[in-house]
């Protein structure tokens, strides 16, 4: 299975580390991963190769903007459109724009699922402490 996380925060470091796939990653360039995580740019992606897609949870903004730890990814609108068929896509919120540029392709969004939302909320307030420390 091959994985690309495209952008998000600190808690998707986390997660990547977590994972034991193969993963290329956009937007983590000061950050410390595992050795089965690729960091790449933008430019070197081939969307055909991905089994799922991560996206932030914000997911992609009006401005076909991506969130990142580092910076924003601007994205063109047809970015996605050589995907696999079956490939998935997780972000936390579903937007008009992503609708728009995921039609008929598996849009997930994982903060819809009541127990993920419950633990996003841990997750976060763990940070916010950790950060006041």
């Amino acid at each position: 299975m091959k994985i690309l996380v495209l952008g998000g925060d600190k808690r998707y470091i986390s997660l990547m580390n977590d994972l034991n796939e193969d993963i290329d990653c956009i937007g983590f360039v000061t950050s410390n991963l595992k050795q089965n995580i690729n960091k790449i740019s933008i430019q070197d992606v081939d969307m055909s190769v991905y089994d799922i897609v991560i996206l932030p949870i914000l997911g992609i903004n009006e401005n076909l903007e991506i969130n990142t730890l580092n910076e924003n990814l601007k994205i063109e609108e047809d970015f996605f459109k050589c995907c696999k068929k079956d490939c998935l896509f997780y972000t936390g919120i579903i937007n008009e724009t992503m609708k728009k540029l995921f039609a008929r392709k598996n849009l997930i969004s994982f903060l819809s699922d009541k127990k993920v939302g419950q633990e996003n909320d841990v997750l976060t307030l763990e940070g916010i402490i950790e950060d006041i420390k």
